[in-house]
């Protein structure tokens, strides 16, 4: 085998492993949660039960005034509040009321052993979309008593959210020779992102959404080539999921695609929209049928929840002194935000972000500077218009995580630009950002699924160990789950540790060997 085939075979090793590292760490959050560990989780497996059982939407009920609630939230529940009838093999119990908001206390108190009777349940979420429900509610179809429905349902949705992912990166990656090409996404796919992909909620299925849509327009923007099946397939799943996730998908993906125009997208870009081959066709019907769904099911349920603009005025501003904490939650704020990230790890993942991100100031130009600053404000921003909203007027704490899919926009446009002119970096720098960046996220990515499962496990107060003396455990005991999450993280590390040999220098060393010869 000569040089150049060496190096071609060579040259995918680094992406598999970083591929396998994710899936690892996904399948390791998955089930390193106990039931209900997941926000709202009580209430999406009602509405992800009720769908499996072919109601789609669910009765209204009438609420029950009480004195000392918001009238916000009185209003609200009048409007999203429906019931959903659930046989007895899926009636849940009590998933987590024991232990939720209560760090000190294990998951070991929720007595799972006994169902509920066959009847209707309440949901808060009765009125979400049903779409991205649909993949769990299929699973959960096939489960014979509620820890098992609830644990297919999540297996559902990280089934969709890890597609998407995976799609992003090869969205990414696709004709590019350099692991500096996927810096961005490793940025973007915080333990966050990985904790909410595992949870049966729709809000994993957001952030993966925005991701998979952005970078696929990202490149097909690029102008420098026909954009390839890869490309229109990531565009057109990742924008239907995305406009169809949420009440709010349409305008998440209004705003992935105003983001792509403020780089300035090549004047081939118009032309492929308004001209796409049969492919790229296809993708744009997914996504105006994502969109025509999303809007339909807006208007079937019309949902008025009753907050004020004055009440939203006033959330909006008691929100930004907030952002401090609120804004470190799309790194990792787990649980029902009983779950913090350390400080340290914390500063670990906003150190490399804020490195890198300077970097691409440097190398972009003025409009892609205006675009980077931009989407940075426009994240705050939109933490602070989603707290107003739906948070503080209804009496509940705010919530970074409701603006994560405007939050994975910027590391991967980061990386864009960094890319782009990776020519302008020495080649020290070249070879060793992808090395520093894996050595920063696997650092987070394991010390949060290790803080996460102590918490659960023995509470916060339990030692590191927890797996010895865990009152808590989840199936086949802690310890394989333990150790697919260190291999996650070594996959990772060892997809930059080979890539750290760079094709350029493997290339230079066969020819000289071969000269020698």
């Amino acid at each position: 085998m000569g040089p150049q085939a060496h190096v071609a075979a060579r040259r995918p090793w680094p992406l598999l492993l970083l591929l396998a590292g994710y899936l690892a760490l996904a399948v390791s959050w998955l089930a390193a949660n106990p039931p209900g560990a997941g926000p709202d989780e009580d209430a999406h497996y009602v509405r992800a039960a009720g769908l499996s059982q072919g109601e789609v939407l669910g009765r209204k009920v009438r609420v029950q005034r009480s004195t000392g609630q918001p009238a916000a939230r009185l209003a609200f529940s009048e409007a999203v509040d429906r019931t959903y009838y659930l046989p007895a093999h899926l009636a849940p119990p009590d998933f987590s009321t024991c232990y939720r908001f209560l760090p000190d206390r294990s998951a070991a108190c929720a007595d799972l052993s006994q169902g509920g009777n066959a009847g209707r349940r309440l949901t808060y979420v009765g009125v979400y979309p049903p779409f991205a429900y649909l993949p769990a509610a299929t699973l959960m179809a096939l489960a014979g008593q509620p820890v098992e429905a609830l644990y297919l349902g999540r297996l559902g949705t990280a089934l969709l959210c890890t597609g998407l992912l995976l799609l992003t990166a090869l969205t990414l990656w696709r004709g590019r020779r350099s692991l500096l090409a996927l810096a961005g996404f490793q940025l973007a796919i915080t333990p966050m992102v990985l904790f909410l992909a595992t949870t049966l909620a729709p809000s994993g299925v957001e952030a993966a959404a925005s991701a998979c849509f952005f970078a696929a327009v990202l490149r097909i923007a690029a102008g420098r080539r026909p954009p390839l099946k890869l490309e229109w397939t990531a565009l057109g799943l990742g924008g239907f999921f995305l406009a169809t996730s949420r009440a709010l998908g349409p305008g998440w993906l209004i705003a992935d695609i105003l983001a792509v125009l403020a780089f300035g997208p090549s004047l081939s870009f118009r032309r492929r929209l308004l001209h796409p081959e049969r492919w790229g066709r296809m993708a744009l019907a997914a996504v105006g049928s994502g969109l025509i769904l999303a809007l339909a099911w807006g208007v079937w349920i019309n949902q008025d929840a009753g907050v004020t603009l004055a009440e939203v005025t006033k959330g909006m501003a008691q929100a930004v002194p907030q952002l401090r904490w609120l804004a470190p939650q799309q790194i990792g704020g787990f649980g029902w935000l009983d779950v913090t990230l350390p400080e340290p790890l914390t500063g670990v993942w906003l150190l490399a972000l804020a490195g890198f991100g300077g970097l691409a100031l440097m190398l972009g130009t003025w409009r892609q500077r205006l675009a980077l600053i931009g989407l940075l404000v426009a994240d705050l921003a939109a933490i602070v218009v989603t707290t107003g909203i739906f948070n503080l007027p209804l009496g509940v704490a705010g919530q970074g995580r409701y603006a994560l899919p405007l939050g994975v926009l910027l590391p991967i446009a980061c990386g864009e630009v960094v890319y782009a002119n990776r020519g302008r970096l020495s080649v020290r720098l070249r070879e060793s950002l992808p090395l520093a960046i894996a050595a920063a996220t696997v650092v987070v990515q394991v010390g949060a699924w290790l803080v996460n499962s102590r918490r659960y496990a023995t509470g916060t107060s339990g030692g590191w160990l927890f797996m010895l003396d865990a009152q808590w455990k989840p199936a086949l005991t802690w310890w394989p789950w333990l150790f697919l999450a260190l291999v996650g993280g070594s996959a990772l590390m060892a997809a930059a540790i080979i890539h750290n040999v760079s094709p350029a220098r493997h290339l230079k060393l066969h020819t000289a060997s071969d000269r020698a010869a």
